[in-house]
């Protein structure tokens, strides 16, 4: 599998196949903000997404709090982009 990024590293959402990647999916929280929650990850770019947001974290000496929390089923049906597990 290969992970499309956009130039500023962070993943390309329309690289993502939803009918392939069954699941489970993943949000990436920083600072209790999630980023881009219409948009769950399945694990592989959700380990990608956290890793270079955690990174930049520590590169700029940021007190960023950087979390990976899974979906529950309530919150993929309302997530446009979403599959189901």
């Amino acid at each position: 599998m290969t992970i499309k990024l956009l130039p500023d590293g962070s993943i390309d959402p329309s690289g993502i196949d939803y009918q392939q990647e069954t699941g489970p999916y993943w949000v990436v929280f920083v600072n209790n903000s999630a980023v881009n929650p219409d948009r769950p990850l399945p694990h592989a770019y959700a380990a990608h997404e956290w890793t270079r947001l955690a990174s930049h974290a520590l590169e700029t000496g940021g007190r960023d709090r950087v979390e990976l929390v899974q979906c529950t089923p309530e919150e993929l049906d309302w997530a446009p982009a979403g599959g189901t597990q």
